[in-house]
């Protein structure tokens, strides 16, 4: 008999195509105990891998004339006996740890059967690996880490392009990272995210998961900055001939580029990863991470924490490049300036500060001031040098590019304290009487 731990998570996989990455990345065929259960999951990840789509129809196309009838029933009552597919972040772990109860008594049963203190030694030995077992877990020794280290110098590493040469410069991500880019409201953090967006997806598959803002209105912001037409003319439909011929002729620069907007309200973190997974990204943009919803936490703090764990490891897991936009904490005043920002003033959470592989905080220079040069401080950065770059920033046209003025502000000059001479005291005159 099929358990029901086992139909939940087959009925998920057909119920809702996002839930497949998730289960593919932490659930083995040997998690199935039931082999009609097992030849459906196969099925599943062959469909999968070859890019088609999952759902009732083509996993049972897959599967015809082999199995027969016994399948189709499968599948029906799979579907019918889940619930929802919402819960596949429960379903797992029943499914997992009920198969490793079964492999554990198949081992005890040997161990009934055994002649040899050695048999006994080695199903011990199997008994306590399997109770440390998870899918996907490896270990490198030193001769194979050292061989692929020296394999790697000989490859040709391609890091990702922010369209910024002196970031390029500093900032060297690859696949598996995590990265914050953080900045108050209104200071340009989501123009300059699809800047980035827009030159890695010239060569790359780059998601964009908009939880703020509607897809209009971000076509509208390219179509500004790469045609450089101002905004104002795009709100107030004025195009004028000469702009629509500029459209025309980065048409297929558009058409040809990667990016690809994604709707992401109410979606959660697995939501975001599993779904990145299935579209095939290599880089994924979060705007932003405090919209994103959360699964548990008692109290924001605890919500925050569980969503940038689950992106840092999504990330690891599926080898893409996160990058999470987050806002800062309200800025405070010393002295009638406002302080520069630090990792800290990320909101609701020191758990980005710590998961966060680099961070970007962008803000203006003098936050009175609309047209300030932005600052772009790399204030983490685990693989290369942090530093400061100035900009400017276009509103008209969303564009970022180099400030001529590199410098760093004039440091405050502080009063002059020193110490006063003996013959600056009072009555150290000769002259004076008193």
């Amino acid at each position: 008999m099929v358990s029901a731990n086992q139909k939940a998570v087959l009925g998920s996989m057909l119920i809702d195509e996002k839930c497949v990455a998730l289960v593919l990345s932490r659930v083995a065929a040997d998690d199935f105990l039931d082999t009609n259960c097992r030849i459906l999951f196969l099925a599943i990840r062959r469909l999968y891998n070859g890019n088609k789509a999952v759902d009732p129809v083509t996993v049972l196309a897959e599967v015809a004339g082999e199995h027969g009838e016994g399948l189709y029933d499968l599948v029906k009552t799979c579907m019918e006996e889940t619930p929802t597919a919402a819960n596949i972040e429960q379903y797992i772990p029943l499914l997992r740890e009920e198969a490793r109860v079964a492999r554990a008594q198949a081992l005890a049963m040997r161990l009934m059967d055994t002649k040899t203190s050695t048999q006994v030694r080695d199903i011990v030995s199997q008994l306590d690996t399997l109770m440390v077992d998870k899918p996907g877990v490896k270990f490198t020794s030193m001769e194979d880490g050292l061989g692929r280290f020296l394999d790697r110098q000989k490859e040709k590493v391609e890091y990702l392009p922010w369209g910024l040469y002196d970031l390029n410069s500093r900032l060297k991500l690859r696949q598996g990272k995590f990265g914050i880019l953080g900045g108050y409201p209104s200071d340009g953090k989501t123009a300059l995210a699809l800047m980035m967006a827009w030159e890695q997806a010239k060569t790359l598959r780059v998601g964009f998961f908009s939880l703020e803002t509607d897809d209009d209105t971000i076509m509208d912001r390219l179509v500004a900055r790469v045609g450089l037409i101002s905004m104002g003319k795009i709100k107030n439909q004025a195009l004028e001939q000469e702009d629509y011929d500029t459209v025309a002729a980065l048409s297929s620069g558009f058409i040809s580029n990667k990016l690809e907007i994604v709707d992401a309200v109410g979606m959660t973190a697995n939501d975001i990863i599993s779904y990145s997974c299935y579209r095939k990204y290599d880089v994924i943009y979060i705007d932003y991470v405090q919209l994103v919803r959360p699964t548990s936490g008692r109290n924001r703090t605890e919500e925050i924490s569980g969503i940038s764990m689950a992106l840092h490891n999504g990330a690891r897991a599926n080898r893409m490049t996160v990058i999470a936009l987050s806002q800062l904490t309200r800025p405070e005043r010393t002295g009638g300036k406002i302080r520069a920002p630090r990792m800290r003033d990320l909101r609701e959470s020191g758990q980005l500060e710590q998961d966060a592989d680099a961070i970007l905080l962008l803000y203006k220079e003098n936050q009175d001031d609309p047209n300030s040069r932005r600052v772009l401080n790399l204030e983490k950065n685990k693989e290369g040098e942090l530093g400061t770059m100035y900009l400017y920033f276009d509103g008209a046209t969303q564009r970022f590019s180099r400030h001529m003025n590199q410098e760093p502000p004039p440091a405050r000059k502080e009063p002059e304290n020193r110490q006063m001479q003996f013959e600056e005291l009072p009555g150290a005159d000769p002259d004076c009487p008193f």
